[in-house]
């Protein structure tokens, strides 16, 4: 193993280890101590070849090592001074992007890794209080946002001034985040539902005025062609002009 050059040195490192662990599970009893030198000569060559490799992976684990105990850091700063307005669907994401962070920065020292596993793990389950925190306070304030839509698609006023009042919920309801993921269904279905029924109700007064237009535009049209066609002969026709133009002022 140490003269083999066909293989990488994380494969002769694995392979090394493998060997060793097979050598101690056969116990010190079934070993010469003409084949147990021989076995620590050649494991010394091996370590020897891989001085330069293993000196680089201490190195890469203190770098991961420092890059978690930094992980940490950031996040308990930020547990300690978050907003109370927190967006959370924001919390949210650094949350996802730690977790992705750390994964990346392996492999750590083991004594000092498992420590600050612990460490991460305790700022992860804190961050995750907060989320929960200010998506509760959410719901709270959406719900609020549900019970005035609902009111206002029972009012017995203008669609027209309903509908514009809902659209200014509806832009409340955007800047607010998301409750949590159940929550935010449940009252994003009732919020919808009941804005659906005023802008129908506004729908609906939009085509009756529309008719009710075109109906007028008709009576119009049937008063200007009757009137092309009329050719008075006599004084008392007067008053047929005269109802033409009651018509109209109606």
């Amino acid at each position: 193993l140490s003269e083999r050059d066909d293989i990488s040195d994380e494969q002769r490192d694995r392979q090394h280890q493998q060997l060793i662990q097979q050598w101690r599970e056969l116990g010190d009893a079934a070993a010469s101590r003409d084949a147990s030198q021989a076995f620590r000569s050649a494991s010394d060559a091996i370590k020897l070849r891989l001085r330069d490799y293993r000196e680089s992976r201490k190195q890469l684990r203190e770098h991961n090592l420092a890059m978690r105990e930094a992980l940490c850091e950031q996040l308990e700063s930020l547990n300690g001074n978050a907003m109370d307005d927190a967006d959370p669907d924001s919390l949210r994401q650094i949350r996802d992007r730690a977790r992705e962070e750390w994964r990346r920065h392996t492999p750590v020292p083991a004594g000092p890794g498992r420590q600050l596993s612990h460490r991460f793990g305790e700022a992860l389950t804190a961050l995750q209080g907060l989320i929960d925190s200010r998506a509760g306070q959410i719901a709270a304030a959406k719900q609020t946002l549900v019970e005035a839509v609902e009111a206002l698609a029972n009012e017995d006023t203008p669609a027209r001034a309903r509908a514009e009042q809902a659209k200014a919920l509806q832009s409340r309801w955007r800047e607010m985040g998301r409750a949590p993921k159940g929550e935010e269904q449940r009252l994003w279905a009732a919020f919808r539902a009941a804005c659906d029924r005023i802008f129908a109700a506004r729908d609906q007064d939009r085509e009756d005025r529309d008719s009710r237009e075109q109906a007028r535009l008709d009576q119009w049209q049937a008063l200007i062609e009757r009137l092309d066609s009329w050719e008075p002969e006599t004084l008392e026709d007067a008053a047929l002009l005269d109802d033409a133009l009651k018509e109209a002022d109606t």
